[in-house]
């Protein structure tokens, strides 16, 4: 299960703000928290890739939006598990396209797994969608 500080600190706002909207006796809030939600294009990206050279980036379309008597955008953190993965931009709202890179400069031949995480902020307790990625760095050439 991954943990980020962007995900305990939605989960906080959530229940605080879940918790004062029934205070109020306004459930806005609360439906909002509850009906946000993420999608991406990919869920998987494969690169393959001499040592020492970067392969060509990979683009990836993010989604979204939350529910509130209508559907509306919102914003979401995407954010890399490994130094070797860069995503650029690190935010979206609503549907965006962004980049992925490889910097494979200082890693062996091998294969490598990290992830791609795009996350809401700070409406969602849990929506957010993950993208498996995997690097092959092969042998240079002669």
């Amino acid at each position: 299960m991954r943990q980020s500080l962007g995900r305990w600190l939605g989960l906080w706002l959530a229940v605080v703000g879940a918790s004062v909207a029934y205070a109020l006796g306004c459930d806005a809030l609360l439906t909002a928290a509850l009906t946000t939600s993420v999608s991406v294009s990919a869920h998987e990206l494969a690169f393959t890739t001499p040592a020492g050279t970067a392969p060509a980036t990979q683009t990836v379309t993010a989604s979204c939006e939350y529910y509130d008597d209508g559907f509306y955008s919102c914003s979401a953190d995407v954010s890399a598990t490994v130094d070797w993965i860069t995503v650029e931009p690190h935010a979206i709202y609503g549907e965006e396209n962004f980049t992925v890179s490889i910097n494979p400069a200082d890693l062996a031949p091998g294969t490598y797994q990290g992830l791609v995480q795009v996350e809401t902020f700070p409406l969602a307790i849990d929506a957010g969608e993950d993208i498996a990625v995997t690097l092959t760095v092969t042998a240079p050439p002669e």
